[in-house]
């Protein structure tokens, strides 16, 4: 009885690793396909002194830009505020849960965890 439980044993470790090798080439293959290098911007909610309307957000159908308006000192000379327009991935606006944004990055977490 002992030695059938070290067989299966050792029969089911093989098959866990081969597995796992398996699910590793796959989950990688998806991440590549997704892109190996992605930006995330996470916006943070505006402090009270700051304009909350000065950001625009992309609709969440489109390629994320975000327009980040230069910060003007107050007292300073008068001029024009210019918009800084970057493009990422991803847009997460300062409503958005953990949850959300971990299903997001959650396919780069197992990456890194399985090396």
């Amino acid at each position: 009885a002992i030695q059938l439980y070290h067989s299966l044993n050792h029969s089911l470790d093989a098959d866990r690793a081969k597995w796992d090798s398996v699910r590793r080439k796959m989950h990688n293959n998806v991440v590549e396909l997704k892109g190996n290098i992605r930006t995330f911007v996470r916006v943070r909610p505006p402090l009270f002194i700051e304009e909350s309307s000065l950001l625009t957000y992309p609709p969440s159908n489109s390629t994320d830009l975000i327009a980040i308006p230069e910060p003007i000192a107050p007292g300073g000379p008068p001029r024009e505020r210019r918009n800084f327009t970057f493009a990422v991935d991803r847009v997460f606006k300062p409503d958005t849960d953990q949850a959300q944004i971990f299903n997001e990055v959650d396919a780069f977490i197992q990456s890194a965890i399985d090396g």
